[in-house]
């Protein structure tokens, strides 16, 4: 026979509306009897019949996640840990950078009303259509957009800033930037910040698109800061082809410290976001949103990087740069 909420309540010795208080507001339960609603839950292994409780409360207690792709899964996996421990489950959609994709989802979170809220990671549409979603009334918090809305947004610009600066203190001056194709501008205005606080004139020409374009374009620097680590492995594969020596010849730093970065030979030196603080702000942006709909969030919540030194980026040798 199926386990009942009253089956619950006796085993956590709590009463049936604390048992419900966990099911559907849980942040509004303390911590302890949280937890012991939620181990007499798993040890009779009750299932609550959700499709009776969207009906009764017009609440699916599903969060969304619309994303371009799983590359990094850290801060998807993050997200989906936070929700759990507040009582939502998490519906993943990646939209693989596909305009009709990306409608589709968009119909079936903001429209069909599929999820409670949704957490959109680096949207790559028109304002309009993330004005759309919005207005729909859909709880809707954006992690790095650059538009006009409320957004979680990682702080390229300071990243760009301290790779560029470490750089610098190193003794480099032929230093590039690659800025792949988004948050291009936030890499620039950091890049040329680091650049400014030494009195040094910025040579745009060392600013790239991506790593093909680097190397395509003859002469190399004696560093590069470049947007994520996948870029940095790139060059890391290229500059061995032409026999180059990390760090010695070519000083690299990446972004994102993702799980290979360390694995690398040498170990890149990179910069790191807090995926586990990102995902907790975003969770508790859409529950604040839940209770206060008509509060405004700021419009920027810049996340600060860190700079994770390892073994990629050394001092330059005096005739390494004669600039």
């Amino acid at each position: 026979m199926a386990a009942t909420m009253e089956d619950v309540a006796n085993r956590a010795a709590v009463s049936v509306a604390t048992v419900s208080r966990v099911l559907n507001t849980p942040e509004k339960v303390n911590r302890d009897t949280r937890k012991r609603v939620l181990e007499a839950i798993t040890a009779l292994d009750y299932r609550i019949n959700t499709a009776a409780r969207s009906l009764r409360t017009q609440q699916t207690r599903h969060l969304g996640i619309l994303l371009p792709n799983l590359a990094d899964p850290r801060l998807t996996e993050a997200i989906e840990i936070t929700a759990l421990q507040q009582g939502f489950t998490t519906l993943i959609c990646t939209t693989q950078s596909d305009p009709e994709r990306t409608r589709q989802y968009l119909d079936l979170l903001s429209q069909q009303r599929r999820v409670d809220g949704l957490i959109w990671i680096a949207p790559e549409v028109p304002t309009q259509q993330v004005e759309q979603v919005i207005s729909s009334g859909l709880a809707v918090v954006l992690i790095n957009y650059p538009g006009q809305f409320p957004a979680l947004n990682f702080n390229y610009n300071m990243a760009a800033y301290r790779g560029a600066t470490h750089l610098l203190d190193l003794g480099h001056r032929q230093l590039a930037l690659v800025t792949g194709s988004a948050n291009q501008q936030w890499w620039q205005d950091g890049y040329t910040d680091a650049f400014a606080d030494f009195y040094l004139d910025v040579d745009r020409r060392l600013i790239y698109p991506d790593v093909k374009s680097l190397f395509e374009a003859g002469s190399l620097p004696t560093a590069i800061i470049t947007f994520d680590d996948e870029a940095a492995a790139q060059i890391y594969t290229q500059a061995r082809e032409r026999g180059l020596r990390i760090p010695n010849d070519l000083s690299i730093i990446g972004c994102g410290d993702l799980p290979f970065a360390s694995y690398l030979a040498p170990g890149l030196t990179t910069l790191q976001f807090p995926v586990s603080r990102i995902a907790e702000q975003a969770v508790n942006r859409l529950l604040h949103h839940f209770h206060n709909p008509t509060e405004r969030n700021p419009l920027f919540t810049l996340i600060e990087p860190k700079l994770i030194l390892r073994e990629s980026t050394t001092g330059l040798r005096p005739h390494d740069d004669l600039s």
